[in-house]
Formats: structure tokens, sequence, C-alpha cells
């Protein structure tokens, strides 16, 4: 009908859309670890402002995947973020 029409219901168009974003959206999620990785990288035990700073920097990234409606049981672990190779092959460096 007018789904049809305006071409939206057909899956290869779907499928077309997502293999075209596919790289950005790889390219975007890459550059959000090594964002990751910097600013937990900069935490220095011995300064509790560097803690602070981290965790004004992630806010933004953590209300954005509570926005998103992922579940607290579906968020990466530490284990998680450490063992996700990054496109270069480097794994993340995170620290408690």
């Amino acid at each position: 009908m007018y789904g049809d029409a305006l071409g939206i219901t057909d899956t290869r168009v779907t499928l077309d859309v997502e293999a075209k974003l596919r790289p950005f959206a790889d390219a975007t999620r890459d550059e959000m670890r090594v964002y990751i990785e910097k600013v937990v990288a900069s935490v220095e035990p011995d300064e509790p402002a560097t803690a602070e700073a981290m965790t004004a920097l992630l806010q933004p990234l953590a209300d954005f995947t509570a926005k998103s409606g992922t579940s607290p049981d579906t968020q990466p672990t530490t284990a998680d973020l450490e063992a996700t190779p990054f496109a270069d092959g480097a794994a993340p460096l995170l620290t408690e």
C-alpha cells in the first residue's frame, strides 16, 4: 500500500541502507572505544579529581545507554571491554 509505493517495505532497501551505513557505525564504535580507553587511562589512583573527571566525561555515554533502553544486564563489563579488540587489532587498556 502506502509503504509499498514509497519502497519502504522492501527488505532489500533496508539491507542496502544497513550495508552502506555499517562502515560508519563501525568507525564510530571504534572511535568511541579509543575515547573511553583514553579517558579511563587518564585516572590516577592518588588523584581523586581524575576519577571525577572520568565520571563527568563518560556520563553522557551512560545517559545515552540508559535512554536507548539497553538493559543493565546487557551492559559490557570490564572483562568484556578488555576482550574487545579495536579495528587496529589492539586491545583496550582499562584500569580498575
